[in-house]
């Protein structure tokens, strides 16, 4: 059941900075996007006015860390540029990374857990899924359909 949970919450964590992770011209309407997603998320977890107001400031900071985080495991130059060993060196740095990543989850999977209930937690990496897909949808039918 907690390896679910686990499981459930790091692919939560995934999907939701593919959504975030967008160019500069998106800028304006990543702030959109987020409010968008607080509304939906607090609508569909059915969070109380004390939950939102103990839940958000710490997911909102859970997922500047991942962004950070994220954004240094980025290769500094295309593998196609890299020699061998920098191709190794930057396989080794996403693992290690990656192992980052989970202790960054389980801290604050251990926050959440003392501000909402479980199933409550077991339902983010849905939910985020979810929002994700919508928005991609939404994204595609106003550009025509084109990708």
């Amino acid at each position: 059941m907690m390896t679910r949970i686990i499981l459930g919450l790091s692919l939560f964590l995934f999907l939701s900075t593919q959504v975030i992770a967008q160019g500069p011209p998106m800028k304006g309407k990543r702030q959109k996007i987020e409010a968008m997603k607080i509304g939906y998320m607090t609508t569909e977890l059915n969070l109380s006015e004390e939950e939102s107001m103990a839940f958000w400031p710490i997911y909102n900071e859970f997922k500047q860390e991942e962004r950070n985080l994220r954004k240094s495991l980025r290769p500094v130059k295309p593998i196609s540029e890299m020699s061998e060993e920098e191709a190794k060196s930057t396989i080794e740095k996403q693992l290690e990374g990656e192992a980052a990543l989970v202790v960054l989850k389980r801290k604050y999977f251990d926050r959440f857990n003392g501000v909402i209930s479980m199933k409550k937690i077991a339902m983010i990496p849905r939910l985020e899924k979810s929002f994700k897909e919508k928005v991609l949808k939404e994204m595609r039918s106003s550009r025509g359909g084109k990708k």
